[in-house]
């Protein structure tokens, strides 16, 4: 059987998101076969490059950057008519004193590559991932199940897609969320489906003064699907207030590694 991905960008969105977005859940009972993995490894292969250029197209739009050199973000929160919780965010960090695209570029990926140890330090969540597949560091396939401390579980099957330029002058990290896996589905009896698309892209360049700074550009757009398990109506609104912290989390863990000898 061949492996089969559906995209959440292939489904009818009330907005433009950055990336495509795929998804997966539950672990699977026993191994899939040597021939399955191979054309898992194929068709997340095959996505990579599409998912890289659109992102980057969306990210790098000058109307949504008027001016890149400032730090700003434009935040929006909807409820879709199925009860799902949506929140964009579009924006720009920066970071004095850096020498290189790749010191910001290295510290996103050592942040997705421990996102649960972020979120359970940043958030006080309890988080375990599940590593499902890595193809030649190019593609990242894993989940992330996290526990409120209310006791709600939430989980996010990802991909990831890295890329530094060949001259080290442009780094964008993009992630996406599989909506349909037929090796790996969701669990919505048990719990509450988050979906990320986003990306974000490194460039330095020098301000005013001459200093070299690197700017991080953001797009983002997250939904909480509307829980088909059990939970209070206060566990259901705090995870709405919280949807826009994994960007928050994101852009302090950055912070911390990038200005950790400072």
């Amino acid at each position: 059987m061949a492996t089969h991905f559906a995209t959440c960008a292939d489904q009818d969105l009330p907005i433009e998101v950055p990336t495509e977005a795929p998804q997966s859940a539950a672990r699977a009972k026993k191994a899939p076969s040597k021939r399955k993995c191979t054309q898992r490894r194929h068709t997340l292969m095959a996505m990579r490059e599409k998912k890289l250029q659109t992102a980057y197209a969306f990210a790098m739009t000058p109307s949504r950057q008027d001016e890149p050199q400032k730090m700003q973000f434009s935040d929006a929160r909807f409820e879709t008519a199925q009860g799902d919780y949506c929140g964009m965010r579009f924006g720009s960090v920066q970071f004095s004193g850096i020498h290189s695209v790749q010191q910001v570029y290295d510290a996103i990926l050592f942040y997705f590559s421990n996102h649960e140890i972020s979120l359970s330090e940043r958030l006080g969540h309890i988080s375990v991932r599940d590593d499902y597949d890595v193809v030649d560091g190019s593609v990242y396939n894993y989940r992330v199940i996290s526990t409120t401390d209310r006791g709600v579980v939430t989980e996010t099957s990802t991909l990831l897609f890295p890329r530094l330029s060949s001259d080290g002058a442009c780094g964008m990290v993009v992630v996406d969320t599989i909506d349909e896996d037929e090796l790996y589905p969701y669990t919505p009896s048990e719990r509450v489906r988050k979906d990320i698309s986003a990306t974000a892209v490194v460039t330095l360049s020098p301000n005013k003064d001459g200093e070299l700074v690197a700017t991080i550009r953001q797009a983002a757009y997250l939904k909480i699907h509307r829980p088909e398990c059990a939970i209070s109506e206060i566990a259901q609104r705090e995870l709405y207030d919280g949807i826009l912290s994994w960007g928050d989390v994101m852009l302090k863990t950055v912070r911390s590694i990038v200005y950790a000898k400072h």
